[in-house]
């Protein structure tokens, strides 16, 4: 190529690399491999099992304490691996959580309890081992955090039995730290990165002056690790008590000068704690108009967030999150005061959350650690433009989003510094830290002078759309201070051409959907269950020994759907059972503790011969098939029997000692860890064992698992129907019910809206879909509605107007999208229940099968034990598609039902109606969130030819199940009657039998990626009788 203006000659290197199968490189795997590289990428696996809570770089450390990363011999002959993996590390692994160890199969397909002690030369099994040994000792002794080194270096000297190798590791970790160690590339270079970063300080009261100086001495430290300049990164500061007093935005310091001398002379003034309006203000100040470069190629927004108060922080990071979506937050607690729920609210992972009990002088230590963690945020990149790189040991990760056709990528890298640059670039779809140790495609650029390299590739997982593209760039020692232009689109609109291939391809041709006859596997169930309707054929309720969060909630979903009577907590039951025994999964803590709960003979005793609980054994075997008085203490190895004891003996405490603490919040969870304790577990040490319940739910919820609704792929319409006509408190406990139950989804566009209006003897206070696409448009007006204490003339008439404009063309409802889930939420009283629902309106409901899902909750104020408000409301309206509840503890019940209601909402099965199958006659598209599921309910219609359907399914991803029941609402591998896997990039035909009323149809994903999948639902070819009952 030569330019014309100065006739010199640049070389440009041109490359073509294709990406298949065989071009994926896993060292990870690879007995003896060493170097850092390996050591990074099977950290980075590690981060893909839930049990695992954050190591603070500890595996990291300790890899390098024992081998150098591989790279010379352990001290001690018989260790093996890169970790330095003795016999006494590995037996103990093997006896590590039943849990933890199927999360490892589930996520990295490695069986560890088939691994012998000469395996573990491969960095991955070594790591493994390493971990599962902490995990047995985690729950009372975690690792300690990132610095002082001396806490980690002490905490192995521990575990190792000799105190005298703490130096070593002290050594190690401070190598480490050291940016000129060539053997390290895990230190991110902060001035090299673009940074929008904010920090929010509490200037309460409970704040000396010499903890003030300590606080803004750390935010001095942290911030020095950047190179503050309007092109570089960017800072922000907020002071905050009871207000917030003090406030910069990213355009208002402008070096590193600017930063050290305003936040060394930052004002004090002492206060209350107010964490929501520092975070609301937070969220202002993440804004183009404030200087932050929002959606903007290669910056990455962060916050870091430090109190020493219990302050509540919901209604902050609800308004946070929907204004700066990506947010990477740090929360860090001084003391003993903040509560750590409220900082896991904060933080945007459970490893972002640092409670220093020590108080300030610990925050010392951590403004470096804090400097890596902001830096090591992979970012956006937008593919319209270029991104400028500044590559050194430590990968730069660029995550493209969305490709649209990922088996004609085009990528140019440019060396826009220096000649005589050398690059390593890897990339993956699937793996988020891809580098030259694990990766799907790599290729190393030697520049003589600017270069461009082409990639040309195919995902390996075989998904063809909209999937991210996750690239790392980095160089050696040899060449210091690159720079790069990276650039990433469709290879045709860039101008980039490949050679044609030197064989003729074979002709491509579309497969038609054949059935999927990779099914999974089916169980028969005992014949313990003999109720009416036609049951699933695989039913794991009802076998002994059955373990898993899927089976835990099939046993709780049955008990909630037989209307037994007892008293009920579905989140209390889930959390029970994975304190006691991990869903199953592993050992009981106690030796005379049966089962998935723990049930011990005596409970079982006392459930049979509690004169109390006989109102109960009719209904039990009416539902269930159960004689209960005949179940021994053998069967309680049976995961339904278990269950069922331990409500029956729940409900014995609750009518003679006391009720189930409802366990929101810190406070309320600390009660109901001591209720356990002390009613259910019997415990000499009950502090021991609520502390236990305590961590464990914690550690369960940060973690997620299939008993807690995908909120935030629920996507919804819901359509509020207030009734006004109340005193003005009960109005401010309706209004901030709706508003809590809004708050649990994600309010967005694309994903759940609401809609609402207020009714007396008018309507009023209507708010369209397009008037609320965020959480702060909605608390606002619903905040602002007041209600007249005024009953309706005619309620029935209010509620269908009501109807009527909440499905107008102004509120635009998605009707065309049938993934949507689109549900009336009627909140009433029950002074005029009778009239609700008359005729005419309950005519509304059954006529209209686009609004079909129904919530109704009666409000029975009047404490009246002879109130018919439910059954006058159900009886009227189709109770296939809704259900309602009565309070009859009034309003103040009603404050306190928030969270059920939506959960009942988020549970709810998406309807489908044969008259509206054509809605899916063209491709439809969700999300499902990893141990997350989405489920539908189609509807027979038996005058119908329309009933019998198939479903066309693709996924973007591995590990999505397809299941079917005629019987269970939300039918997963423990309970259906039919199942079979979606296989990705290939369309699957699924064929689920006609059903006599409904078929409940659920997608699961057991995968390590979120999936992306697409169904069309087809009337079948030819009209097939619907199974008879």
């Amino acid at each position: 190529m030569i330019n014309s203006n100065n006739f010199s000659f640049i070389f440009w290197l041109v490359l073509t690399v294709t990406v298949t199968m065989v071009d994926a490189k896993d060292e990870t795997l690879v007995a003896g491999a060493s170097g850092c590289p390996v050591a990074q990428a099977v950290i980075g696996k590690l981060k893909l099992i839930p049990e695992f809570s954050t190591d603070y770089a500890y595996m990291a450390r300790l890899a390098y304490t024992e081998t150098k990363f591989g790279q010379q011999a352990a001290t001690d002959p018989s260790r093996k691996g890169m970790w330095g993996v003795d016999q006494a590390t590995w037996q103990a692994a093997r006896t590590a959580s039943a849990s933890a160890k199927q999360s490892i199969l589930d996520q990295l397909d490695v069986d560890f309890d088939s691994l012998s002690f000469d395996d573990m030369d491969v960095p991955l099994y070594s790591a493994l081992a390493a971990r599962l040994r902490i995990l047995t000792i985690e729950t009372s002794s975690p690792i300690p955090y990132l610095l002082p080194v001396d806490l980690q270096a002490n905490y192995y000297g521990t575990l190792e039995g000799d105190v005298t190798k703490t130096a070593a590791f002290k050594t190690a970790a401070n190598d480490l730290l050291d940016e000129n160690n060539p053997d390290n590339c895990l230190l991110c270079n902060a001035k090299a990165r673009k940074r929008d970063i904010l920090v929010v300080l509490d200037a309460s009261g409970s704040v000396s002056s010499s903890e003030w100086r300590l606080e803004t001495q750390f935010t001095r430290d942290l911030l020095k690790g950047f190179k503050i300049s309007s092109t570089d990164s960017r800072a922000a500061i907020i002071v905050f008590d009871s207000r917030v007093t003090y406030k910069t935005d990213f355009t208002q310091l402008q070096s590193n000068e600017a930063v050290d001398s305003t936040v060394a002379n930052l004002p004090y003034y002492g206060g209350g704690t107010d964490c929501n309006r520092a975070l609301e203000e937070a969220a202002g100040i993440f804004s183009t108009s404030s200087g932050a470069r929002m959606g903007e190629s290669g910056v990455a927004q962060a916050m870091v967030f430090i109190t020493d108060g219990g302050c509540s922080t919901a209604q902050g990071v609800r308004t946070l999150n929907a204004s700066v979506p990506g947010l990477l937050s740090i929360a860090v607690g001084i003391g003993y005061s903040p509560r750590q729920n409220e900082l896991l609210n904060i933080a945007s992972k459970p490893e972002y959350v640092y409670m220093l009990n020590a108080g300030f002088s610990s925050l010392l230590d951590l403004g470096p650690a804090f400097t890596q963690v902001v830096c090591d945020k992979p970012v956006d990149r937008g593919s319209d433009a270029p991104a400028e790189v500044a590559a050194d040991k430590k990968p730069e990760i660029m995550k493209f989003n969305n490709m649209e056709d990922i088996e004609n990528i085009g990528v140019k890298i440019i060396a826009t510094s220096q000649p005589n640059c050398t690059a390593d670039v890897s990339w993956s779809f699937n793996f988020s830290t891809p580098n030259m140790a694990y990766n799907e495609g790599e290729k190393r650029i030697e520049f003589e002078s600017d270069g461009e390299i082409l990639i040309k590739g195919n995902p390996v997982y075989g998904a063809t759309t909209n999937m991210p593209l996750y690239m790392s760039i980095s160089t050696d020692d040899a060449s210091p201070g690159c720079t790069f232009s990276v650039e990433v689109g469709e290879a045709e609109t860039m101008g980039i051409t490949v050679d044609p291939p030197t064989t003729t391809p074979p002709p491509t041709t579309t497969p038609e959907p054949t059935n999927s006859t990779e099914q999974l596997t089916t169980i028969e169930r005992s014949a313990i269950y003999e109720g009416s309707g036609l049951k699933d054929k695989t039913d794991l309720t009802l076998e002994a020994d059955q373990a898993g969060c899927e089976v835990v909630k099939a046993v709780v979903d049955k008990l909630e759907r037989s209307q037994l009577g007892l008293t009920f907590d579905q989140e209390m039951m889930g959390r029970m059972a994975y304190v006691a025994s991990d869903y199953g999964m592993s050992p009981m803590v106690e030796p005379d503790s049966i089962g998935i709960w723990g049930v011990k003979v005596w409970m079982l005793e006392l459930s049979q011969s509690d004169a109390s609980l006989a109102r109960f054994y009719r209904p039990i075997m009416e539902a269930f098939g159960i004689d209960w008085q005949g179940v021994d203490s053998t069967q309680l190895r049976v995961p339904l029997i278990n269950g069922l004891a331990t409500r029956l003996y729940l409900t014995h405490v609750e009518e003679n000692e006391m009720t189930i603490p409802q366990g929101q919040g810190a406070v309320g969870l600390n009660e109901q860890a001591l209720f356990y304790a002390k009613y259910f577990r019997n415990e000499s040490d009950e502090d021991a064992m609520a502390d236990r319940y305590f961590r464990k739910v914690n550690a369960r919820d940060a973690a997620g698992t299939c008993m807690t609704c995908d909120f935030e792929n629920a996507d919804s319409e819901l359509l509020f129907i207030i009734d006004a006509s109340v005193n003005h408190e009960n109005c401010d406990i309706t209004k901030k019910f709706v508003l809590d139950v809004c708050r649990k989804f994600r309010i967005f566009p694309e994903k759940t809206r609401v809609s609402s209006v207020f009714y007396t003897d008018k309507l009023y206070g209507h708010q369209y879909f397009s008037q609320s696409d965020r959480i702060r448009e909605l608390e606002d007006h619903i905040s602002a509605q007041e209600c007249e204490n005024m009953k309706s003339a005619n309620e029935s008439d209010m509620l269908q107007e009501s109807y009527a404009e909440l499905k107008s063309k102004d509120n635009r409802v998605r009707f065309s999208d049938a993934t949507v889930k689109k549900m009336v939420i009627l909140v009433t009283s029950g002074y005029n229940a009778g009239q609700v629902f008359n005729d005419e309106a309950a005519k509304i409901f059954k006529e209209d099968q686009e609004l079909s899902d129904t919530v109704v909750i009666g409000v029975d104020e009047h404490h009246d034990d002879n109130s018919t408000l439910l059954p006058q409301i159900m009886e009227t309206i189709p109770t296939r598609t809704s259900y309602g509840m009565t309070l009859d503890g009034g309003y103040a019940e009603l404050a306190k039902s928030a969270r059920m209601v939506a959960s009942a909402i988020c549970w709810e099965p998406i309807t489908i109606f044969p008259r509206y199958l054509e809605q899916f006659d063209h491709p439809h598209s969700f999300t499902i969130a990893f141990k997350k599921i989405k489920t539908f309910k189609y509807f027979t219609d038996k005058s119908s030819e329309r009933n019998a359907f198939n479903i066309e399914a693709t996924t973007s991803a591995k590990g999505v199940a397809f299941f079917w029941s005629c019987d269970s609402p939300q039918p997963t591998k423990a309970l259906c009657r039919g199942a079979a896997v979606v296989k990705p990039g290939e369309m699957t035909l699924l064929t689920p039998d006609r059903c006599p009323e409904v078929t409940y149809f659920t997608f699961a994903n057991s995968g390590r990626l979120p999936a992306d999948v697409v169904i069309e639902l087809r009337k079948a070819k030819r009209r097939t009788p619907p199974l008879e009952a």
